[in-house]
């Protein structure tokens, strides 16, 4: 994970924001722990501001703790994933 650049965490590591050093762009990341799960939910948040891409990753982390207590999946599988 060496291409993780300025890494914030918050909700004792459930939350964790970063930056790519492997891409040209300047946005932030947003990595999500999914409750009940060995998974996570990576987004690019589309915003190089930290307080606003905190607030959008905050946004985020509520809406999949919804649809986990709602048993809505949050990873989907992929045509290709469901086919072989």
């Amino acid at each position: 994970m060496a291409h993780l650049l300025d890494q914030q965490d918050y909700e004792n590591g459930r939350i964790k924001l970063y930056k790519r050093g492997d891409v040209k762009s300047d946005y932030w990341y947003a990595r999500i722990k999914i409750p009940n799960a060995d998974q996570y939910k990576h987004k690019c948040l589309k915003t190089n501001d930290l307080e606003g891409a905190r607030l959008l990753a905050f946004r985020l982390f509520f809406e999949i703790d919804v649809k986990v207590q709602a048993g809505i999946p949050v990873i989907y599988r992929s045509f290709n994933q469901v086919a072989e």
